[in-house]
């Protein structure tokens, strides 16, 4: 009788070892399935917070204003992005490779399309088209209006974030571009020199004309950008500077 009531014992023991295993096996799948069931989901991607999700949209552009004295220049408002250079260096071929709009600004074969301070507004800034200098046929009345106009806009009290003083990438800088990078340099204003026309030169003549330009007039070659409004070359690069300076 007592070896009976032993081995009952011994059994019931047995048994409720198994469940209580049994007991902790459930147990521990249900506290292990939420993770792996999120395991099994597709992991979203991390966001990164960069300069690339706010970005101009540079497509936005549109013409705000024109303006042919420097008295009629309004307060600023936004950043502004100026554009100089000599007449027939492709200002509005730039701005409309930029912008990706063909008729934004108005060009010309003719040098000396643009004689008025041209603002076009794009995603929160100002692209501002300054007349071009150095136009040898136009009058003596019409060169002192676009010099006045110049020498005004810098004048004034404006944002100034960035100026993109153009030199023709097929030859070497001429004595006005000397004179606007020094003016610039005196001035403290942040400014980089695009070669424009560069499709019309080999990658290789590009570069040396970068390094070239930059020797010349005294500055690093950083900022010196080689440019194609035709093949857009070098875009990329400048719509960088660009925020960079309006951020």
């Amino acid at each position: 009788m007592r070896g009976l009531l032993c081995r009952l014992y011994a059994a019931f023991l047995l048994r409720g070892f198994a469940m209580l295993l049994l007991l902790c096996f459930v147990f521990s799948l249900l506290t292990l399935y939420p993770f792996w069931a999120a395991s099994k989901q597709p992991r979203k991607a991390k966001v990164r917070y960069d300069r690339s999700m706010n970005s101009i949209n540079f497509q936005k552009a549109h013409f705000s204003a024109a303006y042919g004295k420097t008295s009629q220049l309004p307060a600023p408002t936004l950043p502004e992005v100026v554009f100089c250079g000599r007449s027939n260096v492709g200002k509005s071929s730039l701005i409309n490779a930029l912008t990706n709009q063909k008729k934004l600004a108005k060009t010309s074969q003719k040098p000396g399309k643009t004689a008025t301070v041209n603002f076009f507004e794009t995603d929160g800034i100002f692209l501002v088209d300054l007349p071009g200098y150095g136009y040898a046929a136009a009058s003596r009345s019409e060169k002192e209006r676009w010099s006045e106009l110049i020498d005004g806009y810098f004048s004034q009290n404006r944002s100034f974030n960035l100026v993109v003083c153009l030199v023709d990438a097929r030859h070497e800088p001429q004595p006005l571009d000397f004179s606007m990078v020094a003016y610039l340099q005196e001035q403290k204003l942040p400014f980089v020199v695009v070669l424009t026309k560069c499709d019309k030169l080999s990658r290789a003549r590009s570069k040396q004309a970068a390094h070239d330009t930059a020797s010349a007039l005294g500055i690093n070659e950083l900022a010196v950008l080689p440019v194609s409004a035709k093949t857009k070359a070098g875009l990329f690069e400048l719509k960088q500077a660009i925020e960079t300076a309006t951020n």
